[in-house]
């Protein structure tokens, strides 16, 4: 049975107003004090009478004083003599010493992935100088039965007429989008090829590397390329600039239309919701019409305005234009029972470009698709708990080897170290750990990284937290996991009294409550993601393998969106006629989307 022990409350309030000078041996004397009492009145009244000790000792000359500023070198000789003392017990415990610092880093390094992919998707458009400023235009509309729809597409004519109706817009621009081959002499590269309006440049920013950024798109006789087309298409080019005036042709309805290189950009950034190798005036869309076709709308519209805070009243002031505008739209809307009774039924709404790529109520017709929040949300999640797992297993392994440490305690303390000055020491420690983990975090990371973009079908780089943000990032970092990992085991450590230390009397902490629930802790993180692995690779498993009902290894699709609607009939069946007689090809059919 262990032996009663002082209040822990009296202890911490004579340990909060003694001087360290003093505090040794008065600790020692009352605790000799109590245990006499405790033999001759019982615990109960030991435990008052040492109260009344620590009150009693509250006089002027036993009451801390403020320490004076000690000089910066010996601040300096002491973080010398910390930190030869951590690498001489990181050298004498080497196994102790890797498998936390692997632990560790293992944590740090999924940290670094995930803040990469969330902060990736964070960050959409953020590079566009007029974010801020920048908004997409959509209807909002109500089916009968109370549900909610969004429809992002506009019709050709929705945007000047919109600019003319609201001469507080800036600019506007509308934007279509879709791949197209694109000939140079005899060779054709498929490429991403936009129609936008001549503001377009004004309202983005997709910086110029040759070609005049004011004259773009102007003439519909030209195209701007982006980096990556030009090397693709223009292989002897000597520079970008050498890439302007160049010819490249598009086929359409058996018509070939000359584009003339006036103008090359930036490789389109990953974190962009608008992405196109090729650009050329939305004025060749009734020869070139790229896109789909809703209900009439077939084009994305984005304005800009003069300032941010000027979107809430254009909003309030668009019901008599939607009234004026989107007369038909809504007669067909409710010909076909798809539209609520009510002048609020369809509203017209503009959408941020910062919270375009994060709201997946708005379907996006030509932009990149997407990101639900609550995915960051889940991964942050899972980031924090396998970095929390290092943490808790780092801070087991310390205090379970406590015992190992205890004596250097003691005569740390013997020789007129403070508490304080040993929770640094062991805190320091940790930090030192945490700085080791997080460099070979760094290289695990940067390792894993292709595995990873190839998992998750992004580009990402450990470039993308350059300079302060990511020295700031790793510094929290290192001083989150530092402070979590280091600090219980400095305030278990650094609490050992040398008189029960050098009588044998030290017991290790590993199976407190404390210790007891971190190791559930750990034991139950580990499980839950170990299920939650097993599971979602069972689904993904599913769905790779489900039999769809036809082998589409032997299903060959041939993309004709650039045969016009009259021809495509006959078409196909002069190619249905030609291709069935061929070995090989078992049937044939004609369908307006492709399902794969």
């Amino acid at each position: 049975m262990r032996p009663p022990e002082p209040p822990r409350y009296a202890q911490a309030l004579l340990r909060r107003f003694c001087a360290p000078h003093w505090l040794e041996e008065l600790e020692g004397d009352l605790a000799e004090q109590f245990a006499a009492d405790v033999k001759a009145v019982g615990e109960r009244a030991a435990r008052r009478r040492y109260w009344v000790q620590v009150f009693r000792f509250i006089r002027p000359y036993i009451i801390r004083r403020r320490e004076a500023r000690r000089p910066i070198a010996w601040g300096g000789y002491m973080f010398k003599n910390y930190l030869t003392i951590a690498l001489r017990t990181f050298r004498k415990h080497a196994s102790y010493t890797a498998i936390n610092v692997t632990g560790l880093a293992v944590g740090m390094a999924c940290c670094v992935l995930i803040v990469l992919l969330v902060r990736h998707e964070w960050t959409y458009d953020i590079f566009h100088t007029k974010a801020d400023r920048i908004y997409r235009t959509y209807v909002a509309y109500t089916e009968p039965d109370g549900d909610p729809q969004v429809q992002a597409m506009m019709t050709p004519e929705f945007t000047p007429t919109l600019t003319a109706a609201f001469p507080q817009i800036e600019a506007a621009t509308r934007y279509v989008e879709r791949p197209q081959d694109l000939q140079v002499g005899e060779q054709y590269y498929e490429q991403r090829l936009m129609e936008a309006d001549s503001a377009f440049f004004h309202i983005f920013t997709f910086p110029f590397l040759a070609g005049n950024p004011e004259t773009a798109l102007v003439n519909p006789n030209e195209m701007i390329l982006s980096a990556r087309a030009v090397d693709a298409m223009f292989p002897d080019a000597q520079g970008y600039a050498d890439a302007l005036g160049r010819t490249v042709s598009i086929t359409r309805d058996e018509n070939t239309y000359d584009f003339a290189v006036a103008g090359v950009i930036e490789n389109i950034p990953v974190n962009s919701s608008l992405v196109f190798d090729a650009a050329i005036s939305f004025e060749n869309y009734g020869r070139i019409r790229l896109g789909g076709n809703n209900w009439g709308g077939r084009t994305s519209t984005y304005v800009l305005l003069p300032e941010e805070q000027l979107a809430e009243a254009l909003e309030a002031s668009f019901p008599p234009f939607v009234q004026t505008e989107f007369g038909e739209y809504i007669s067909g809307l409710r010909d076909y029972d798809m539209l609520a009774e009510g002048d609020d039924a369809l509203q017209l709404k503009l959408q941020p470009l910062r919270e375009m790529h994060l709201d997946t109520e708005v379907w996006q017709p030509y932009e990149v698709q997407a990101h639900n929040p609550q995915y960051s949300y889940i991964l942050g999640g899972i980031g924090l708990l396998v970095l929390l797992i290092a943490c808790i297993n780092f801070m087991t392994l310390s205090v379970g080897r406590s015992a190992s440490r205890a004596r250097e305690v003691g005569l740390r303390k013997v020789l007129g170290a403070a508490r304080p000055q040993i929770m640094r020491q062991f805190w320091g420690e940790a930090l030192v750990l945490s700085a080791l983990a997080l460099m070979l975090g760094g290289v695990l990371a940067s390792v894993a990284l292709p595995l990873f973009n190839e998992l998750t079908g992004q580009e990402l780089s450990l470039s993308m937290l350059s300079g302060g943000e990511l020295l700031l990032a790793l510094l929290s970092l290192l001083f989150i996991v530092g402070v979590v990992a280091g600090g219980y085991p400095a305030a278990v450590l650094s609490g050992y009294q040398p008189a029960a230390v050098f009588k044998g009397g030290v017991q290790t902490r590993g199976n407190s409550a404390l210790t007891r629930v971190l190791v559930v802790a750990q034991y139950t993180i580990s499980i839950g993601l170990i299920i939650a692995t097993l599971v979602m690779g069972q689904q993904l498993s599913f769905l790779m393998d489900k039999d769809l009902g036809f082998d589409k290894e032997g299903v060959l699709v041939l993309h004709t969106a650039q045969i016009s609607q009259d021809e495509a009939p006959a078409l196909y069946e002069r190619f249905r006629e030609r291709l069935l007689p061929q070995p090989g090809v078992v049937d044939m059919a004609q369908a307006g989307y492709s399902f794969t």
